[in-house]
């Protein structure tokens, strides 16, 4: 597997961690498997996404159903068309095999 960058979704944005602590994600059921290196989020970092997302959560109890509904038709659909991928990942993340 490739390494990857990874981002959080903050507020609307993607943003790195800004802690200085990095951290490997391994394969557990083989942990010289590196699935990818990623910066951790600081205090204050988190703290910021715990605030975009109760005041992100105050918009979405707000809504509509039916707006509700399709955004999670959306999501429903972008999980679908990329089923493979995700699965590949969720299975090395737990030490799996695909069946």
């Amino acid at each position: 597997m490739s390494e990857q960058s990874y981002t959080y979704r903050i507020g609307g944005n993607w943003e790195p961690g800004d802690a200085e602590t990095e951290t490997a994600d391994l394969n557990p059921a083989d942990q010289r498997q590196q699935l990818c290196r990623f910066r951790l989020m600081s205090a204050a970092q988190t703290r910021r996404a715990m605030d975009a997302a109760a005041a992100g959560f105050r918009i979405w109890r707000a809504a509509m159903p039916v707006a509700r509904a399709a955004v999670l038709s959306r999501a429903a659909l972008r999980l679908r068309e990329q089923q493979e991928a995700i699965a590949l990942s969720v299975s090395n993340e737990n030490g799996k095999t695909l069946a």
